[in-house]
């Protein structure tokens, strides 16, 4: 099975963000790696800064999710309605990360193989 990159989003009641997926390859070898990597850019950087780290982490079998900082706008055009909302929440969407990558290697894994 080769890696897969997925388009997904991730929610909070406050704003909404563009997120990329990558999986790892299933293989019979070398299991996934039980560690995985969480990136974020659009507050100082683009999306480009993280892709690399993003595919050498994936080849060496360490599941990433990358996702926009809210209000960025090279990618997702969502906009933040309140700056207060933005700070108050903003960290919130590392959990929403962990657990959509986690729902998404469960789907292209299956269960108990990551």
């Amino acid at each position: 099975m080769p890696i897969k990159v997925i388009c997904t989003e991730l929610s909070l009641p406050c704003f909404q963000v563009n997120a990329l997926a990558f999986i790892p390859a299933m293989k019979t070898d070398t299991p996934v790696k039980k560690e995985w990597a969480i990136f974020t850019h659009g507050y100082t950087s683009h999306k480009g800064d993280c892709l690399n780290w993003a595919t050498r982490l994936v080849e060496a079998d360490v599941p990433c999710i990358i996702f926009d900082q809210p209000g960025h706008y090279l990618g997702s055009f969502n906009e933040v309605e309140n700056l207060e909302d933005f700070k108050a929440h903003v960290h919130e969407l590392f959990r929403e990360a962990y657990v959509r990558l986690g729902a998404l290697l469960e789907t292209n894994l299956g269960p108990g193989n990551y």
